[in-house]
């Protein structure tokens, strides 16, 4: 291992800048997925614990965070009809569904 490791590392300055680079390149992806992940799941999380009250009796406030969710999600953020229309059918049914809650694509 240690004679192959020899072989590609020179320790020049063009190694040390490749390595450099591969370094800020993983900082700001792991940075950007990071940031993703909160504006997407972190409000889809948001919003299915805010359900989960909703259907567990509590009383609950629609945060602001979550309105444009219930939106686009169940197409409406007024209070009163999502808890119509959960009594009515015993779910709440998703007009489209958030990417964190699909299963990932395999093909």
């Amino acid at each position: 291992m240690v004679k192959v490791w020899d072989i590609i590392w020179h320790n020049e300055p063009f190694h040390w800048a490749i390595a450099f680079v591969l370094i800020i390149a993983t900082i700001i992806e792991l940075y950007t997925l990071w940031q993703y992940w909160l504006s997407e799941c972190g409000t889809t999380g948001a919003s299915i614990k805010f359900l989960s009250n909703l259907k567990n009796g509590k009383n609950v406030k629609i945060l602001d965070k979550i309105r444009p969710w219930l939106k686009e999600h169940l197409k409406t953020d007024d209070l009163n009809r999502i808890k119509q229309q959960f009594q009515q059918d015993s779910n709440f049914i998703l007009i489209k569904v958030s990417i964190c809650l699909s299963p990932p694509n395999t093909s």
